[in-house]
């Protein structure tokens, strides 16, 4: 198997486990607040990192590892934390497409100015992603409790925190790669913890659910796949392929919860499908 096929696998693994991650975290966001969710799920996933950095026997990251993982952090947090402030605002049919093409876009932008531009027909399929991430992320009620302008300057910058996570976790030595993703982890907890302590939220014990910690170990392996996908393909290859996350929660909300998938969101669906054979083609 050529490699660049191994690595958009890779990129795809990763895009089926963030989506499920993303899942398990919007549920577990019933019972309690996203920010105390993500420090519970985040703590399992650090746990995870760690306990793996040591079965490989990876050693203590090198420097700038660590401040790569640490600045990976704190734009994941920006990311997440916008997003789900978004969410919270009935704005989800605004921000979260928004907030996804962003992301994808800012890697590739970054690629471009440094290797170039990959081939015409995968030029066309990372647009094609990004029209079927707008379709599958569209909800089908339009949050009005928000203004429009406003969400989609929410979604922008949220776009903007999540693309710099991929450029920078992308920056950390693959010698370290847990280690890497594990101070990464351990920066967006404390971040998390100090947001909590000065608007004085008190964290609820039901955050700390089994779902709760499953979404942190789901996001922690999503996090890991990507990095692995990127050894073997380039960077806005592997971005825009586990940027296709959220068709998989859209379908593990079909099967789990029943609910509905609109039209659109199928035909988003499709149009992700034809993207993906564009760019590993």
């Amino acid at each position: 198997m050529p490699s660049t096929v191994l690595g958009a696998l890779l990129a795809l693994a990763s895009a089926l486990i963030w989506g499920s991650g993303d899942f398990a975290g919007g549920q577990a966001s019933r019972r309690a607040q996203s920010m105390h969710v993500l420090i519970a799920g985040g703590s399992a996933g650090l746990i995870m990192m760690i306990v793996l950095a040591a079965v490989w026997r990876e050693g203590v990251p090198d420097a700038p590892s660590l401040g790569y993982g640490a600045l990976a952090g704190l734009t994941g947090l920006l990311g997440l934390s916008l997003l789900y402030y978004g969410l919270s605002r009935g704005a989800a049919s605004v921000v979260a497409p928004v907030s996804t093409v962003v992301a994808q876009a800012i890697p590739v932008l970054y690629v471009a100015l440094g290797e170039g531009l990959p081939a015409p027909s995968q030029l066309i399929g990372f647009a094609l992603a990004a029209v079927g991430s707008i379709l599958v992320s569209r909800s089908a009620a339009p949050g009005a409790a928000a203004s429009r302008r406003a969400s989609v300057i929410t979604g922008v910058v949220s776009g903007l925190g999540f693309g710099a996570f991929l450029i920078a976790i992308g920056w950390t030595n693959e010698r370290h790669l847990f280690g890497s993703l594990a101070s990464a982890r351990a920066t967006m907890i404390a971040a998390a913890l100090a947001i909590v302590l000065v608007t004085r939220s008190r964290v609820s014990a039901a955050a700390f659910t089994p779902v709760a910690f499953l979404s942190g170990v789901l996001d922690a392996l999503g996090n890991a796949l990507y990095l692995v996908a990127k050894q073997f393909t380039r960077l806005d290859i592997a971005v825009v392929l586990s940027s296709l996350y959220p068709v998989s929660t859209i379908i593990l909300s079909r099967i789990f919860l029943k609910e509905d998938i609109a039209p659109v969101q199928w035909g988003g669906i499709a149009v992700c499908a034809v993207a993906v054979a564009l760019i590993v083609a």
